[in-house]
């Protein structure tokens, strides 16, 4: 049985994956869609951005749970400008990386091609998952194409964790609308799928034999497949000088394996976000 520290220092651990996670999805949204904001006379900017801020979320325990934390942090974010647009990044959810290629299209689309090493947020907390194989969150090598066309965009993302978490590869697929409100607010909204190898989906889903016998819980083997589709909308408006209120409403359901499995309690899924920052 856990004592009070080990238990406290799990779910401290526990926080900070969904807290990473969430900041994950968050500056991804925000990158697709903070130049919608802007005026489109203004000139390019060049140079280094950075971006202060605190946040507010409402998310799950783990992926699958039918209960919610809620919790306040900070939010930071660096990113390189030049005169073909963002370049490089660094900060906390996706990790370090540049845009290989970027171009203009002769059809009026815009294709970017990213590379970056970056956490690999998933994992199985001791806390959330007592009895069962744990691990926790490892590095991950990302590449990413995400493509335009005036207020449509959509991305894909194929991602390999390195060998210390779930050692798996996953495939983020995304679309999203966008359009402005007044001089500059904005609102995006669109779907997004995951699709999961065999590796991960048993790494994260699956029960063995052994596992079951320790816990209770029903045997399970989980294949490759997808695990989640759902729908994101993101709202920023602007507060005062600099400062701005960007605020995002996500729902998305389990799919095959990782709704029937015996961790999941919940199917549906849902997290609200909202965080005030100022960019310099």
């Amino acid at each position: 049985m856990k004592n009070s520290t080990q238990t406290a220092t799990a779910a401290a651990k526990r926080k900070v994956s969904n807290i990473a996670l969430i900041v994950g999805t968050f500056s991804l949204l925000l990158m697709s869609v903070q130049a919608n904001g802007e005026t489109t006379d203004a000139e390019p900017m060049t140079g280094w951005s950075s971006e202060f801020g605190a946040a507010l979320l409402s998310n799950t325990e783990y992926q699958g749970a039918s209960s919610y934390d809620i919790m306040a942090f900070p939010y930071f974010d660096f990113r390189y400008f030049d005169e073909k647009g963002e370049k490089y990044f660094a900060n906390v959810p996706q990790g370090f990386g540049a845009y290989l290629y970027r171009e203009q299209l002769d059809n009026g689309m815009q294709s970017r091609v990213f590379a970056s090493i970056a956490p690999a947020f998933v994992d199985r907390d001791p806390d959330d998952f007592d009895g069962l194989n744990t691990f926790g969150m490892g590095v991950q090598a990302r590449l990413g194409w995400e493509l335009e066309r005036g207020p449509f965009a959509v991305s894909a993302v194929v991602g390999q964790e390195l060998g210390a978490g779930h050692e798996g590869l996953t495939v983020d697929l995304s679309a999203d609308w966008r359009t402005r409100l007044g001089e500059r607010s904005f609102l995006s909204v669109g779907p997004t799928v995951r699709w999961g190898d065999d590796t991960y989906m048993e790494n994260l889903y699956g029960v063995t034999s052994l596992e079951s016998a320790n816990t209770g819980l029903a045997a399970f083997q989980a294949s490759s497949g997808f695990e989640s589709v759902g729908v994101q909308g993101v709202l920023g408006v602007p507060v005062v000088g600099e400062w701005r209120l960007t605020t995002v409403l996500q729902v998305s359901r389990l799919l095959g394996d990782s709704a029937d499995t015996s961790l999941t309690s919940e199917p549906n899924q849902a997290f609200f976000f909202t965080a005030l920052t100022r960019r310099f």
